[in-house]
């Protein structure tokens, strides 16, 4: 059986719905490479000085 292309995902959304409902093993993925992600350290931090009417805003989150 021949296998499917894997779509053009051109979100995280997209990309997230795909694979939520998709079964991959219905899929070629033979073409796929491992990737490593380098994140650096946070050295630095700041901290901002707010009215007191934004900061609500900024907790929401």
């Amino acid at each position: 059986m021949r296998k499917k292309q894997l779509p053009t995902l051109k979100s995280d959304a997209e990309a997230e719905a795909f694979v939520a409902d998709a079964d991959l093993t219905a899929y070629d993925l033979s073409k796929l490479v491992p990737v490593r992600f380098e994140l650096k350290r946070k050295d630095k931090s700041v901290i901002p000085h707010l009215p007191d009417n934004s900061l609500p805003r900024t907790q929401e989150r």
